[in-house]
């Protein structure tokens, strides 16, 4: 699709006025398809639609349908457009990902009963107007992933909103308290923006039907009296990067119905209050990481019963580890001060089991076997503990492992030949711990998509296999600190990969994601150049590329 950018600010501008203009409200919508309907659109909204065509690009033909001749007359029937079967009139526009706004001049203001505007990514710049006059009947405003920025001002004159996106945007100024007045908000969504300053109880206090709330990758703050107590009782709680302490939030006592809550570095440092870990039994995602939280973490062995992913990353929990609910996705301890053996992990069934975590404790003892039945396994990292004992080895496992991390342990004995089977294997790091042996040869034909391999501090002896010039992805490749003896084959001179342009980081990234809705939500691991593992949070919209002009 062509992108043409200049005017899209008043074109935003100008949708947005045309809602308030009006104080005629023409409900009446049902969910029936709009060319079915027995009542034409209005010929002044026909009009307003077709100048509205006028002043975007549409190089896709999205708009095609949108035509003034007889076939085409009845705009109701236009794609994008959905009208009221009682009245006519235009109550929702639809034109998500499909046209670039050009022309500053072509107002839309002939619609008093829409009620669902769906604008995202659109290229929209510009920031939000600021003075609306009469009220509108808008229902639901998307205006995620475009490129607004400014304040969130005051939208009371939408009384009736219950749906408001504008996540993904360049909002960097402040959030206005007229938030607080559309009580019938159910959804609202500022995630990745620049917002900065202060929520107080007045932005939500009256928000009482609120199930969906994110804030995430903003510099808010949310600053509320230790006593308030929301009216809302929230599903999807998103405050990553958001400042909440110094003290752990007391309101969030009030929320038991959320399926997904992230509190991630949000500036908390305190010991974690009982009553949080009577975690929701529906939850599906628990991010409180990079805090400094403490304390100790009790049985969450009964708290869930869908797939949770938990990170409790980079804080200072410390004691043996906690039970954990046998169907979980995810599990992230590192970085804190954990202690003793993991077997209290044996419960997790493993069926989607896909990424643990345990690096940077005071964790012990040998590695139960019982890990050869997460066979979804992609990413098990426990560097930097205690472990000791050898492996554990089954020949016919299942190997879905991307990344395998015992850096700096004590483990024994010679690599696993159930690492045979992971072709998919990316990362393979056993250094420093007393691995011993020979340097097998089958992992150049078992392990072709190497970038890191790291064998280095351990009790490796004989030669370097030679075949192992063939691993053309590897980025990275250590066997110091060993007993090798023999030539370096010169052929590692043909590892290109470690000399071309762009792969001087060895970062490598693996997403993993689960499916809920309309939104992915999964964890990123990245190991850099010195080894060292972390998490992050990514979220993407179930999207096209729009740059194409392919049907979604």
């Amino acid at each position: 699709m062509k992108m043409i950018m200049s005017g899209s600010s008043f074109l935003l501008f100008n949708v947005l006025i045309l809602l308030s203009v009006y104080t005629r409200i023409a409900f009446g919508a049902n969910s029936g398809v709009a060319a079915e309907a027995d009542r034409k659109c209005m010929d002044t909204e026909r009009q307003a639609l077709l100048k509205f065509k006028q002043g975007v690009v549409d190089d896709c033909g999205y708009l095609s349908s949108w035509g003034n001749d007889e076939s085409r007359k009845d705009c109701c029937k236009w794609r994008g457009v959905q009208c009221s079967n009682r009245t006519g009139h235009v109550i929702m526009l639809d034109l998500k990902y499909k046209v670039d706004p050009v022309c500053p001049n072509r107002p839309l203001r002939e619609f008093s009963s829409l009620q669902e505007l769906y604008l995202f990514d659109n290229k929209l710049d510009g920031s939000f107007p600021e003075n609306f006059e009469q009220p509108s009947p808008l229902i639901l405003l998307n205006l995620d992933s475009n490129q607004l920025w400014g304040s969130l001002p005051d939208l009371s004159v939408f009384p009736y909103l219950t749906s408001l996106d504008v996540s993904d945007n360049r909002l960097n100024g402040t959030v206005s308290e007229g938030l607080g007045q559309l009580s019938n908000l159910e959804f609202l969504d500022l995630f990745g923006n620049s917002l900065e300053g202060t929520i107080t109880e007045a932005h939500l206090s009256n928000l009482s039907k609120l199930t969906y709330m994110d804030f995430s990758f903003s510099s808010l703050a949310l600053n509320f009296s230790s006593n308030w107590l929301p009216p809302f009782k929230l599903e999807y709680i998103g405050l990553l990067n958001c400042k909440l302490g110094p003290r752990f939030p007391k309101w969030l006592q009030s929320q038991r119905s959320y399926y997904y809550l992230d509190i991630s570095n949000a500036g908390i440092s305190d010991i974690v209050p009982t009553w949080f870990w009577n975690l929701s039994p529906n939850l599906y995602y628990l991010n409180i990481s990079y805090n400094h939280l403490e304390g100790t973490v009790p049985d969450l062995s009964l708290n869930s019963s869908g797939y949770p992913g938990i990170d409790l990353s980079s804080n200072g929990f410390e004691g043996s580890m906690p039970r954990v609910p046998s169907n979980m996705t995810s599990l992230n301890l590192s970085k804190n001060k954990f202690s003793g053996p993991i077997s209290s992990l044996c419960s997790i069934s493993g069926e989607y089991f896909s990424y643990l975590d345990l690096s940077d404790n005071l964790l012990s003892g040998e590695l139960p076997d019982c890990w050869l039945h997460w066979q979804a396994l992609a990413v098990l990292n426990l560097a930097n503990n205690n472990f000791s004992g050898k492996v554990p080895d089954l020949m016919d496992y299942e190997c879905s492992m991307e990344s395998f991390n015992l850096r700096n342990n004590s483990f024994v004995g010679e690599l696993p030949l159930l690492l045979k089977k992971c072709n998919e294997m990316k990362i393979l790091d056993v250094g420093e711990n007393r691995f011993s042996g020979t340097i097998p040869a089958w992992i150049r034909d078992s392990l072709p998509n190497l970038a890191i391999l790291s064998l280095r501090s351990n009790h490796f002896l004989g030669t370097i296999p030679v075949n192992l010039c063939q691993l053309s992805k590897i980025q990275l490749l250590d066997f110091s600190l060993n007993n090798i003896s023999g030539t370096i084959p010169k052929c590692l001179n043909n590892l290109t990969a470690m000399v071309e342009k762009g792969s001087s980081n060895t970062t490598i990234t693996h997403i993993y994601v689960y499916y809920r809705s309309a939104t992915l939500d999964g964890f990123v691991a990245k190991y850099d150049d010195i080894g060292n593992n972390s998490m992050e949070r990514n979220r993407s919209r179930v999207q096209k590329n729009p740059g194409t002009c392919k049907e979604h």
